[in-house]
């Protein structure tokens, strides 16, 4: 390559990296939404706070970036006063919310950002949506029946609802309709919970909603059929995870049943001991109820067969403060493991003397060998 071709690459490339470096400043100018707004130093998130009005807030001249955090200096309705026209996802954008006192069902202050993989992070905020100024609950049967009818989470992603917020005493399951999230997260306790409404039973309703994995995480966790509706979770689930940073004060024997997509429980429980021996653990018989199967009968499966159906049932238990060794004294705890359903254990953590297993996870692990196959 001759040294007149070189010189000329060279100065195409260091166009180019000035072009580059324009664009990006002329279209993250942060200087022009200063009165509220603070920019990272590279531009990619912007935090806006103290502002007392959602039209307060101006994108228009362009942001591409990775996460905008929200935080009114008073509690504001999520509506179309926020106009966030001209923001684009740099790759992916998170959109993190808080100070809100209730969220507008009919408005959609997201339809002018530009971009496919979106997050809505809810926090310090009372989750209570409104319809033409009611709360939805009073109108809930009446859009559910109109199949049109839905709120703006088909949009994202993934939601998450954490720390801090206070829920309706009844939430209609329309603000899932025709979502699909890879994943959703949510920070409950036994009092401060969704309590969705069942839905009309003299027609057909359609939610055609869709969740992959949903994550509890909460403090001391009373969970039910309720937490977790049948009418809105049952027909995608495949992975729950539940994590509590004290105990998990009750399972209740339905907690889990009735789901049939679900592959997959993981229990995060800071002081897994007390929780195991405070109950008769009879949700476990409940798991993947859709197989029976006679696992010392190697004619009724197959490897295949086995990988499709089988239910992953993991017990984590880092948090601990007290360790737990999954002792003989236990072992009546566990009679009820649904190994004919198909159920495989993945203990993580344990704490056993390397010489030895106990009978309790010698019982827990019988049949693993069929699902490494």
């Amino acid at each position: 390559m001759n040294q007149s071709l070189t010189d000329r690459l060279l100065l195409i490339a260091i166009l180019a990296t000035v072009l580059f470096v324009y664009q990006s400043e002329a279209i993250n100018d942060c200087s022009k939404i200063r009165e509220y707004c603070t920019c990272d130093q590279d531009r990619s998130s912007i935090s806006c706070k103290n502002f007392t009005d959602f039209n307060q807030l101006d994108f228009s001249s362009g942001f591409k970036v990775e996460s905008i955090r929200l935080e009114p200096s008073n509690w504001l309705e999520l509506n179309d006063r926020l106009n966030l026209s001209g923001v684009e996802a740099n790759k992916s954008l998170v959109f993190y919310l808080a100070n809100l006192a209730a969220i507008d069902f009919n408005a959609d202050p997201f339809k002018h950002v530009k971009g496919s993989d979106l997050t809505i992070y809810i926090y310090k905020s009372n989750v209570r949506f409104v319809y033409e100024g009611k709360n939805l609950s009073e109108s809930c049967d009446t859009l559910l029946k109109n199949p049109a009818a839905q709120w703006v989470l088909p949009r994202f992603n993934q939601l998450y609802l954490a720390s801090g917020n206070t829920y309706e005493t009844k939430t209609c399951p329309i603000i899932f309709r025709n979502a699909n999230l890879s994943l959703f997260e949510y920070e409950i306790s036994m009092e401060n919970k969704f309590n969705f409404m069942p839905l009309p039973t003299d027609v057909g309703i359609e939610l055609n909603f869709v969740c992959d994995e949903v994550i509890f995480i909460g403090k001391n966790l009373n969970m039910n059929k309720e937490t977790l509706r049948r009418e809105v979770f049952a027909p995608s689930l495949k992975h729950v995870y539940v994590s509590s940073l004290v105990t998990i004060e009750r399972l209740s024997d339905d907690a889990f049943d009735d789901l049939p997509s679900l592959k997959r429980l993981a229990l995060i429980v800071n002081g897994f001991d007390k929780f195991i021996q405070s109950t008769n653990n009879l949700w476990m018989r409940n798991l993947n109820q859709r197989v029976t199967i006679d696992l010392n009968n190697p004619s009724a499966y197959n490897k295949s067969w086995v990988s499709q159906n089988s239910f992953l049932l993991n017990m984590i238990t880092s948090l601990s403060t007290t360790k737990y060794s999954f002792p003989d004294a236990d072992f009546c705890r566990f009679v009820n493991f649904p190994h004919q359903h198909l159920v495989f254990p993945i203990i993580t953590n344990v704490d056993v003397d390397v010489s030895g297993c106990t009978c309790t996870l010698a019982y827990l692990y019988k049949y693993f060998s069929v699902f490494y196959g």
